[in-house]
């Protein structure tokens, strides 16, 4: 099964988003609840390795949507078949 998992790989403006959501975290409540939060994300991106075309299309017809951590937060990524690769166009 695992071989037929796909690459979630993050762009750098999701990357830099995410240090902000961290930071932001960290600042408000301190770095347990910050990691926990983080760790909540990561763990909802990562259904995109099996299940890429999750989300429904997003305005040009390659691009989806997945919400993450409860709906707060909106991921927006293109599912590649021929690369196995979930990620920015950026990326």
């Amino acid at each position: 099964m695992k071989e037929n998992l796909y690459k979630v790989k993050l762009g750098p403006y999701a990357r830099a988003d995410l240090r902000e959501i961290g930071t932001y975290y960290r600042n408000q409540a301190g770095d347990r609840v910050a990691d926990e939060i983080m760790g909540r994300i990561y763990k909802d991106l990562s259904i995109l390795k099996t299940f890429p075309r999750i989300g429904p299309a997003y305005e040009r017809e390659k691009h989806r949507i997945f919400l993450v951590y409860e709906g707060r937060y909106v991921a927006l990524y293109v599912p590649d078949e021929k690369r196995r690769l979930v990620g920015a166009e950026d990326g």
